[in-house]
């Protein structure tokens, strides 16, 4: 029992208290309100990331870049709101992307597909589907995204533990952890909010999907981890109903379904492939 509410703790308690913090304090100051969607998850990501044992916050294998990609990515959106031009954005964006393929994507000997290309895979997925939530920004509240990205990150440990990449699982839940605080972030989002917001969230997810695919001995099928970042994208469903400000009840509805339908195609073929039964 000690050992589960240490992990508990190390894991989701302090990326949830320090991204609630964040958010507090920075909906204080009306210049960097909107910036908190995307600050908060990263500032959260590196504190719990410097809670694990097995963590260094000195970089030396490839996987020790993760917190400061989280940092450099909500940094980016700081620097908007605090006044940086926004036609910077997506060069930064595009950029920072590139050089966290190309720090997190590991140099396995037997890496399919060889690290070239592997890089160019994960920097254009990571653009694309960051890119790919700005029709939706702006029709949903920001809680509503939040949850969808929680039920993302989630859907995405479990991936990553039936992979037996247990560590990859656990940054994974601290990643998701540290977007708790935005669902105190109550005012209406602006129509850039939830890129922002996606911004950390999204590459790192692919990143850490993509580890886990690399380096697993596991019979996960490749579906799990290609099919989970298409899970936040299938709220695009919702805009074939009405094209009003404010989602309607059943496009909501529809929303939610679309986003379940698809973890549920991910996680499950992962969960059947290891059954925790099984063992028993």
């Amino acid at each position: 029992m000690e050992f589960v509410l240490s992990l508990l703790l190390q894991t989701a308690l302090v990326p949830v208290v320090v991204s609630v913090v964040v958010v507090t304090t920075m909906n204080r100051i009306p210049r960097l309100v909107t910036a908190s969607a995307a600050v908060a998850p990263g500032i959260a990501f590196f504190a719990g990331w410097a809670m694990q044992e097995w963590t260094t916050l000195q970089p030396v294998r490839y996987i020790d870049w993760c917190p400061y990609v989280a940092l450099a990515l909500g940094s980016i959106v700081l620097a908007i709101a605090a006044g940086l031009p926004q036609k910077m954005m997506w060069p930064l964006v595009v950029a920072t992307c590139i050089a966290a393929a190309w720090l997190l994507v590991p140099n396995f000997p037997r890496l399919k597909p060889p690290r070239p290309q592997a890089i160019g895979l994960v920097a254009v997925t990571s653009i694309l589907f960051v890119a790919a939530t700005r029709p939706i920004a702006g029709r949903f509240s920001p809680r509503f995204l939040t949850a969808c990205l929680m039920a993302t990150g989630t859907a995405a440990s479990v991936v990553l533990a039936q992979s037996f990449s247990l560590k990859f699982a656990q940054l994974m839940g601290i990643l998701t952890a540290g977007l708790a605080g935005n669902l105190f972030y109550v005012k209406r989002s602006s129509d850039s909010s939830f890129v922002w917001m996606s911004l950390v969230f999204m590459p790192i997810l692919i990143n850490l999907m993509f580890i886990g695919y690399a380096g697993s001995p596991s019979q996960v099928p490749i579906l799990c981890y290609a099919i989970l970042p298409c899970a936040p994208i299938m709220m695009w469903t919702s805009i074939f109903f009405q094209r009003e400000d404010t989602p309607s009840p059943k496009e909501l509805t529809v929303a939610l379904v679309a986003v379940g339908v698809v973890l549920l195609i991910a996680v499950y073929p992962a969960v059947m492939a290891h059954p925790p039964w099984a063992s028993e």
